[in-house]
């Protein structure tokens, strides 16, 4: 052993090598670059969506449709654009391609209302009622006064009194629903499968035909309606 040997402490500074003068404008010209074609990009991105809104107005949803992706093709997360398409295919009866999209606008911006709720009722559509269950009640956390959430929660309600046979209960649901017929609640589509429905078990044809014209003027094509009718 060495005695009084104290080790010396060495401090070590790494010294970043300084990179040549042209490298340094060409790192600077690729950046201004860069920023240059992302403000491009958002400026293409906007006329594409303006046009969209304008073959919309004028009932051309193929050209509506093109240019969306066109403004998505641009900008991905170009959240107007993603609900312009979402909303185009909806209407247009793409309702799974509707649903898709709607699902990728919520993943983005989990608190979308209308989302949720259009997301709801596609969930209904497709019998897939826990899904339609969660959207509707994140659209009740945000609104739970919205009149499009509260005739969601009253579908769901005629669901589950129907997957228990209680009659009183099925009875009690579908007043509910009669209840809360508004001009904001026609365009629901499964809102008027459970009215059908509920006629129907009432024996009342008449009324359960009426409902089924009314929803037929709504969604001419829907199979499960076309079915029932014939």
């Amino acid at each position: 052993m060495f005695s009084g040997f104290t080790p010396r402490r060495f401090s070590i500074r790494a010294v970043a090598p300084s990179l040549p003068v042209s490298l340094k404008t060409a790192c600077l010209v690729l950046a201004v670059t860069a920023v240059s074609a992302c403000k491009d990009d958002a400026t293409t991105a906007a006329r594409h969506l303006e046009r969209a809104g304008t073959y919309v107005a004028e009932g051309d949803p193929a050209r509506a449709r093109l240019e969306y992706l066109n403004a998505l093709k641009l900008q991905p997360n170009n959240l107007p654009a993603r609900l312009g398409l979402a909303e185009l295919l909806s209407a247009s009866g793409e309702r799974d391609e509707a649903y898709a999209q709607f699902r990728r606008l919520v993943e983005q911006e989990p608190n979308h209302l209308a989302a949720l709720l259009e997301l709801s009722e596609l969930a209904m559509e497709r019998l897939e009622w826990a899904d339609a269950r969660g959207y509707t009640d994140r659209a009740a956390a945000l609104a739970p006064d919205d009149a499009g959430v509260a005739v969601r929660l009253a579908v769901l309600a005629y669901a589950d009194a129907s997957e228990t046979g209680d009659v009183e209960r099925i009875a009690a649901a579908h007043a509910d629903l009669l209840a809360l017929r508004s001009p904001e609640a026609v365009a629901l589509l499964p809102m008027h499968y459970a009215l059908i429905d509920g006629f129907v078990r009432q024996g009342a044809p008449e009324k359960a035909m009426q409902e089924m014209d009314v929803a037929l003027a709504q969604a001419p094509g829907d199979l499960w309606l076309l079915s029932v009718k014939t």
